[in-house]
């Protein structure tokens, strides 16, 4: 099936159209990211910088958990089948293409 030159014309227009449209969206994504440094500004020199472990620390206290589900009567009836711990055993099968 031939494709003809109109066609063929107007697909390679919308090509270019796509191209350059990922092109710009590079560009942009290049600058924000290596000139401007990120999405995220850098802190200013005037403000205290803390170890990470400090600001987990901080966050975590802020959560409020609410552990009263595992408490509940369906979740006690539960059951262990089975030897625990689990034995190491004979793992695979025999190789069939070994003579």
């Amino acid at each position: 099936m031939e494709v003809s030159p109109l066609k063929q014309k107007k697909k390679q227009k919308t090509l270019l159209v796509v191209a350059l449209f990922i092109v710009v969206i590079g560009f942009v994504i290049a600058y924000v990211f290596v000139i401007k440094g990120g999405f995220i500004s850098a802190p200013s020199p005037t403000e205290k910088l803390q170890p990470a472990g400090l600001i987990l620390e901080e966050k975590l206290k802020q959560v409020d958990l609410d552990i009263t589900f595992l408490v509940k009567n369906i979740l006690l009836k539960l059951r262990t089948y089975g030897d625990m711990p689990v034995q190491k055993g004979a793992t695979g099968k025999p190789n069939p293409f070994a003579k």
